[in-house]
């Protein structure tokens, strides 16, 4: 169970990555 709160907090900044990267995908697509 020591893992778990790291486990969670991965998964959230993972989220948040990957929630950014695609914003910034459309903002490329929303330029061209």
């Amino acid at each position: 169970m020591e893992f778990y709160p790291d486990f969670c907090n991965g998964a959230k900044i993972d989220s948040q990555k990957k929630y950014i990267g695609l914003k910034a995908f459309v903002i490329i697509l929303k330029k061209r």
